[in-house]
């Protein structure tokens, strides 16, 4: 059976070129007329079908001389079909990799809180995390940039305080809501103090 299926094989390649004999292509008309076919060849049963029935009663219609043409015909069309075929599976293909609506959002899952009301959606919140963020990394920046002010001073502890205290009065003008700038200053104070 393995050496039948790889005849059959090497047969499919030279059919496929135009170059088999109307003996070798009756092998391939009968072995695909059978039923039990391997799966990697069953593919080829409905195409073997087609040529035997329609393409062979077109090529019986001509003229003897016009035989060669025939088989042109008969591969034309199969190119034809062939080409259309793997157009149609590589549509498929691109479709299904690249349809894909799954984008990550790094927001995903964060929410805020206004007025005792927690918003989750991401459109809404995202410019508030954002201005936020911003407003996380100046404060890192402006600290590294007073602790090395203060390493230049003679009396750092004072003079660090006086720096973090003026820092921290222009931080919590930033903030609009009283509340929030409340709680701001309760945080950075206790941190503060802690440290």
């Amino acid at each position: 059976m393995i050496n039948e299926t790889e005849n059959i094989k090497t047969l499919l390649n030279r059919f496929f070129e135009g170059e088999t004999s109307n003996a070798d292509e009756q092998t391939l008309y009968r072995y695909f007329a059978g039923d039990n076919l391997p799966d990697e060849l069953a593919g080829y049963k409905p195409v073997f079908q087609y040529f035997e029935t329609v393409l062979a009663a077109e090529a019986e219609a001509m003229p003897s001389d016009d035989k060669p043409l025939a088989r042109r015909i008969v591969m034309r069309r199969w190119y034809v079909w062939s080409g259309l075929a793997a157009a149609v599976l590589a549509g498929v293909i691109y479709l299904v990799s690249y349809s894909r609506t799954d984008t990550f959002d790094p927001y995903e899952g964060s929410y805020i809180v206004r007025g005792g009301v927690k918003i989750t959606d991401t459109r809404r919140i995202r410019p508030e995390i954002e201005r936020t963020y911003r407003a996380a990394m100046e404060q890192q920046e402006a600290m590294e940039r007073l602790i090395n002010e203060a390493t230049y001073i003679d009396d750092p502890a004072d003079s660090y305080r006086q720096i973090v205290e003026r820092h921290n009065e222009a931080f919590l003008s930033n903030f609009d809501d009283p509340y929030a700038r409340e709680t701001a200053k309760n945080i950075i104070e206790t941190d503060f103090n802690n440290f």
